[in-house]
């Protein structure tokens, strides 16, 4: 295949965490494994590009995050167009809100969002900040990450990513404990409240991303073994007493 081309929409914007790191890491994932990536940044002045193969949206304040998403308003069929085509979309955090119905702003007035997802984001009386263990049935092992958001999703219906284990996740922590998931999954969309950046913490995620675009991956050369160890790190930090120290 040609060079995977990988996007950061509105870094400018939405790069407060560091989610910027998501995109270096699915391109050296892909580049050890012998798969050319190049990383591309477009700029909220700028237009969305049409032919890549993974979009990233990053987390970031409130006034980015309406600065962003009026944006991309004018890019929603051209996104959309590129997600049927086998396009993937990553969202983290504000990016996760964005993609839909609608959004809390800055005095938690809803703002409309890109509607691409029917999901609605609203104000919590609350900012849920820490540790998140997420439990996915895509993997085997459980993902971890930061989470720093006040508004709480609902997903309306939409398949959450997975079940949060420690943390708020989208509902926050005023539900019972067995009914707070993180993130969601609908078609070429994934999104999630981690942070991290959530695709270095959790290389599996990141695979999981690069999979679904170019298919089966090469195995990995000893020396990214690192990536596995650090990950188990977070996930014995995180987790605690529910997976043993």
């Amino acid at each position: 295949m040609n060079a995977l081309r990988i996007v950061v929409i509105h870094p400018e914007l939405l790069g407060t965490y560091g989610d910027i790191g998501n995109a270096r890491i699915l391109a050296h994932r892909a580049r050890v494994r012998g798969i050319s990536a190049e990383i591309m940044s477009t700029a909220h002045d700028e237009s969305l590009p049409t032919e890549a193969d993974i979009y990233l949206l990053g987390g970031g304040e409130d006034r980015a995050q309406i600065a962003s998403v009026e944006a991309l308003r004018s890019s929603v069929t051209h996104l959309s167009n590129a997600l049927d085509r086998g396009a993937q979309l990553f969202a983290v955090c504000a990016g996760l809100q964005i993609l839909g119905e609608s959004f809390p702003g800055v005095n938690g007035e809803l703002v409309t969002g890109l509607g691409m997802v029917p999901v609605i984001s609203h104000p919590g009386n609350d900012r849920i900040v820490g540790e998140v263990l997420v439990k996915s049935d895509l993997f085997a092992v459980p993902l971890t990450g930061f989470e720093n958001h006040r508004g709480r999703t609902d997903l309306r219906g939409v398949t959450p990513l997975g079940r949060v284990l420690v943390g708020g996740g989208n509902g926050g922590l005023g539900i019972a404990p067995e009914a707070r998931v993180d993130g969601f999954i609908a078609g070429g969309i994934l999104a999630t409240y981690l942070h991290g950046p959530a695709l270095v913490r959790n290389p599996d995620l990141a695979d999981y991303l690069l999979t679904r675009v170019v298919g089966a991956l090469p195995t990995l050369p000893p020396s990214e073994e690192i990536a596995e160890r650090l990950a188990a790190e977070r996930r014995r930090a995180v987790g605690g007493a529910i997976f043993g120290k």
